[in-house]
């Protein structure tokens, strides 16, 4: 998880990607609401 990443910067991003096929048809992604950011303040 980035929120617990070493150095993390606010320019900091996943590094993941997801390429879209049509076997993905119907994926569901969920992304939590919210995060433990040390940079959200």
């Amino acid at each position: 998880m980035l929120d617990l990443a070493f150095g993390l910067e606010k320019t900091s991003r996943l590094g993941c990607q997801l390429v879209i096929k049509p076997e993905l048809d119907g994926l569901v992604v969920r992304l939590p609401a919210s995060s433990r950011n040390a940079l959200d303040g």
